[in-house]
């Protein structure tokens, strides 16, 4: 990272609710709305083979090819390594190699290298 972005005090606040797992991304299925927004935008969201409409999304097989960092923006795809949220009461959240220790520092927090992290 040339330059830390700034985290605001409510990325803070979710940040201390996660419990980050070192994990390596692999593409998974998404659900792609049929219907674009403003005419050119398709929305898509992760799917984990919950009920959908088929009139409004159609699944694709490897549609979900990469996360962003929720403190630097940078993508995560394929193969890369990166710190997402396990904690589905916190929301979704990702962090790359490089912004998971500064923001454990920021935190209090000794960063492991392995496992999760509270």
């Amino acid at each position: 990272m040339a330059e830390e972005p700034e985290i605001t005090p409510q990325q803070i606040d979710i940040f201390r609710r996660c419990t980050f797992a070192r994990r390596i991304f692999a593409s998974y299925p998404s659900l792609w709305a049929k219907k674009p927004v403003d005419g050119e935008w398709h929305i898509s969201k992760p799917y984990t083979g919950e009920p959908f409409d088929p009139e409004e999304y159609e699944p694709r097989e490897g549609g979900w090819d990469h996360e962003h960092c929720d403190v630097c923006w940078s993508t995560v795809v394929d193969g890369m390594s990166y710190w997402p949220n396990v904690d589905p009461d916190a929301g979704q959240v990702d962090l790359c190699e490089a912004c998971y220790p500064w923001v454990m520092a920021l935190l209090g927090v000794e960063p492991n290298s392995g496992g999760e992290h509270p």
